[in-house]
């Protein structure tokens, strides 16, 4: 991927979503009731396990992520109000980490990895912290997702 002054290098949006990370895992650190859910993989898990053809941004991509929520029990409205201005893509991702959490709350969610990793990290100032890395959350009755299908790019 190349960088231009409208598409950053994969690099720089990781260094742009650095300090959101650690806030994220410092308050998952703070409370177990915190998860992590990737849409891409809660979609895909909506999808009976099979990658969606069509990306979140294109007509037919929306489309086909509106229905399976639609399918889930999950029917967005045709108009949201005060946040009609929010882009399509963020609200059915947001609908999607509504329905993992759901699941979740259900007990009937998977993690990817199943079991989680602990992480050491040492400092020059500091000493060792071990910390449970966070999992990706998805419908562990509808598909089997593995690490492949995790893509946050």
């Amino acid at each position: 991927m190349s960088a231009s002054p409208t598409r950053p290098t994969c690099a720089r949006r990781g260094r742009s979503l650095a300090p959101k990370l650690l806030e994220a895992r410092a308050c998952r650190l703070a409370d177990e009731r915190i998860h992590e859910v990737h849409p891409e993989v809660s979609f895909r898990a909506l999808a009976d396990g099979v990658p969606l053809p069509y990306a979140t941004k294109t007509w037919r991509g929306q489309n086909a992520r509106r229905h399976l929520l639609a399918a889930a029990g999950l029917t967005l409205p045709d108009e949201l109000g005060e946040a009609d201005g929010i882009p399509v893509d963020d609200v059915l991702d947001a609908a999607a980490a509504a329905w993992s959490a759901h699941r979740i709350a259900l007990g009937v969610a998977g993690r990817i990895p199943e079991v989680p990793e602990v992480m050491w990290r040492t400092g020059t100032d500091a000493p060792s912290i071990r910390s449970e890395a966070v999992a990706l959350w998805f419908d562990s009755e509808s598909a089997e997702v593995g690490p492949r299908a995790v893509h946050t790019g």
